[in-house]
């Protein structure tokens, strides 16, 4: 059993929500290479004057003048928007664009201390959701984010200790992912809460899970069994960071990554564990597992705000649970966008099934001996076969053969102009094939997933035995992981 206690890391925002209407376009002119650096610059600026000094120092006519310049910011604002989209290429769906217009108006909040006028806001919004959305065709609607419920989660750690084939470095690592599937599971927290989290301005600082975060308590009830219970106190939510000082075993992470030396690989004495190793190593879990979709650290969190909701919860307790500042977060980023009513047995008004229809909407997972685990030499080589890949390889090509004939040989030229460059593009080409042979596995898995269920079917409406779905438990290495899986 888990209890966790929450630290609010919420103070009353000063972001306001625009309102949603139609309205005219207006023809602008901008300069679309504007940056970042441009934001802030101006908000250096500003900042030096500070809140209220203008109004005191400035003449009424400046100060309307002032008035004037801001309300013209909507050209700027639709500006930064066309220069993001010219930059950021892969970003095809409104909600990513909705995103960047909220954080522009928390720039212009804490720039200029006020929020952005009412009519300006309606007409970025309009021009957002009309002349912009149809000019680029851009993707309306959230995109599908699929849940991990209890049984999605007891299938993948049952293979995971029993049939996993996969190695880690130490088999610590193998318990580090259990381990913190479970807390993500039974918190709901964000993985940046529990382990080093990857974000901007967070990597590097160490904050994660620490020993004095947890507590382990026995409960005894009069007249029944007591109960060991673990308390959680999430103390890195949103809004709410701090960095780790380890003096003593209580300030250190939890989970901690490797540590390589002369001596071997051993866990780092203070070091968190981060979040994107975890991502990566639940990803391939979930590959290997069956899953029909990857598998994300994230849709644990999801099913958690959705069973609070399901259950009665209310929103007050729901938001403090998932770390949230408003409701509206959950009913845009987290709801599910699968039916999960049992629709035909209230049209028939027969007993609803209810519990199947919401494990439709999540994570399927697939026991397959014939689930492929990693690309053939022959699927690799046709990936291989892309435009981009041919024209760096032969890139590479041509610089290693100069570096050959000017140095004669690769290394001797390496600290070279052509030498670096060699690097580079031998860099870049790795790189390319990494994403080619990611690409080329999941449409891979997607092909067998798609097809599974039909041949399952067409099998057994011919009359035929369905070939056995049974995997083989493998041979284990420490006689610890034998003995769970012989429990499991």
């Amino acid at each position: 059993m888990c209890a966790f206690a929450f630290h609010n890391a919420y103070p009353k925002a000063g972001d306001v929500s625009m309102d949603e209407g139609d309205g005219e376009q207006t023809d602008f002119d901008i300069d679309s290479d504007a940056s970042d650096a441009d934001l802030l610059e101006l908000k250096q600026e500003l900042n030096k004057l500070g809140p209220g000094k203008t109004r005191r120092d400035l003449a009424d006519a400046t100060i309307a003048a002032q008035e004037i310049t801001l309300q013209r910011w909507k050209r700027f604002f639709k500006g930064y928007l066309i220069w993001y989209h010219k930059t950021h290429p892969h970003a095809r769906r409104l909600n990513t664009y909705e995103s960047v217009w909220k954080s522009l108006r928390q720039l212009y909040y804490d720039t200029c201390y006020k929020v952005v006028a009412h009519d300006v806001g309606k007409e970025i919004t309009n021009f957002l959701h009309g002349q912009f959305c149809s000019d680029r065709g851009l993707v309306k609607g959230m995109r599908h984010k699929p849940v991990v419920g209890h049984n999605g989660l007891h299938g993948a750690l049952y293979y995971h200790w029993k049939f996993d084939t996969a190695t880690f470095t130490l088999e610590l690592e193998r318990v580090e992912l259990a381990l913190g599937l479970l807390f993500l599971a039974f918190t709901g927290a964000r993985p940046g809460a529990i382990f080093e989290s990857g974000c901007k301005g967070i990597v590097g600082t160490n904050a994660a899970l620490l020993y004095k975060d947890v507590k382990l308590r026995l409960l005894q009830p009069p007249d029944e069994v007591s109960l060991l219970v673990l308390e959680v106190t999430i103390m890195l939510d949103k809004g709410k960071r701090k960095r780790n000082a380890p003096d003593d075993i209580l300030e250190i992470p939890i989970f901690r990554c490797l540590e390589r030396s002369i001596e071997g690989i051993h866990v780092h004495p203070f070091q968190a564990l981060s979040a994107n190793s975890i991502s990566q190593w639940t990803k391939r879990l979930g590959e290997r597992a069956g899953f029909d979709h990857p598998f994300q650290p994230y849709a644990l969190r999801r099913e958690v705000g959705t069973e609070l909701t399901d259950r009665g919860v209310s929103d007050q307790q729901r938001n403090q649970i998932l770390g949230h500042a408003r409701s509206d977060t959950f009913l845009k980023h987290y709801i599910s966008s699968h039916v999960v009513v049992d629709v035909q047995a209230t049209f028939l008004g027969t007993a609803s099934r209810g519990d199947l229809i919401k494990e439709i909407g999540k994570l399927c997972l697939r026991r397959d001996p014939n689930l492929p685990k990693r690309l053939s030499e022959q699927q690799r080589t046709q990936a291989y076969q892309r435009h981009d890949i041919t024209r760096a390889q032969e890139e590479k090509n041509a610089l290693a053969q100069k570096l050959k004939d000017d140095f004669g040989s690769i290394k001797n030229g390496s600290k070279s102009p052509t030498g670096i460059q060699h690097t580079r593009v031998y860099s870049r080409l790795q790189a390319l094939k990494m994403r080619a042979e990611r690409e080329a596995f999941a449409k891979l898995l997607r092909d067998f997933h798609s097809a599974a269920d039909l041949d399952y079917m067409v099998t057994q409406l011919n009359g035929e035995e369905p070939a056995s779905q049974m995997l083989t438990p493998v041979p284990y290495i420490l006689e610890e992981r034998r003995q769970l899986a012989h429990d499991l």
